[in-house]
């Protein structure tokens, strides 16, 4: 996966965690794909798509339990797995968030890899406790974008890990 494109690898990432998280099903993926890409340049972009289409009625909102103020499309639940049904904003927004980091951990990756200085790197996790401590420097191709199997904290069910990037022969 090292020498794919950003959009390709974005693709994977999506397919990594609609398959991971189990919450929506993978014919959502080209929609998934879309907001992945969006979501660098506005972190509003699932609410808006959630505020397109055919808007549930309150009291189909109140049978899902969401607020009466929620936003959430019919087209948006036919994509719904059971596991995600009990909570579908989330469903989407966490599903969104994992393939959209994967996606930034591996076009950050490929920039360091064009880089005209050899860089190695060492993988950072600020914000779980459920990664593995990784304090050695690695050569790139020790990396890729995705999660690591044994990563995902309770609450984002993502890695939140990102990489620290110098120069080889550097202490």
């Amino acid at each position: 996966m090292q020498n794919m494109d950003n959009d390709a690898f974005s693709l994977v990432a999506v397919y990594e965690a609609i398959e991971t998280l189990g919450l929506i099903k993978p014919d959502a993926a080209p929609f998934i794909l879309s907001v992945v890409h969006r979501l660098g340049a506005d972190p509003n972009a699932l609410l808006a798509v959630r505020k397109t289409g055919t808007q549930l009625t309150k009291q189909e909102k109140a049978d899902l339990g969401l607020s009466a103020r929620a936003f959430m499309n019919k087209e948006l639940l036919e994509h719904l797995t059971p596991l995600g049904m009990p909570d579908p904003t989330n469903a989407y927004a966490i599903t969104c968030q994992r393939a959209f980091l994967s996606a930034a951990r591996h076009e950050a990756l490929q920039n360091a890899r064009e880089s005209v200085f050899p860089s190695v790197a060492r993988r950072v996790c600020p914000y779980t406790t459920d990664c593995e401590p990784q304090n050695d420097w690695l050569p790139l191709n020790c990396f890729d974008g995705l999660p690591p199997t044994a990563c995902g904290d309770c609450v984002y069910r993502t890695c939140r890990s990102g990489f620290v990037f110098r120069r080889e022969g550097r202490p």
